[in-house]
């Protein structure tokens, strides 16, 4: 795979010191997958970005959508940098 993925952990806004405890991780993975399963997941990356996680949190959020059935694409859309999320899974990703 030669693409470069851009976690939006790169985002700027982060204020220093700010970290999520894991019951907010875990409200915010769930959160994120009511709107992809909705059919939204421009908001659900619109929210990811707006809590400027770090890698560890991010990690901690795919987790967690991966056990409420979000596939690794449409999680990789969400949390990436990348401007237009797909709504369709990508059966090679998620295999």
């Amino acid at each position: 795979m030669g693409t470069q993925l851009r976690l939006i952990a790169s985002n700027p806004q982060r204020a220093a010191g700010h970290h999520h405890a894991l019951a907010a991780l875990h409200a915010l993975a769930l959160c994120l997958a009511r709107h992809v399963r909705s059919g939204k997941p421009h908001i659900a990356h619109a929210v990811a970005k707006a809590e400027a996680l770090t890698p560890i949190e991010i990690g901690i959020v795919s987790t967690w959508m991966v056990q409420a059935g979000i596939v690794e694409a449409q999680i990789l859309s969400v949390l990436t940098a990348d401007k237009s999320p797909d709504t369709e899974p990508n059966p090679r990703l998620s295999a």
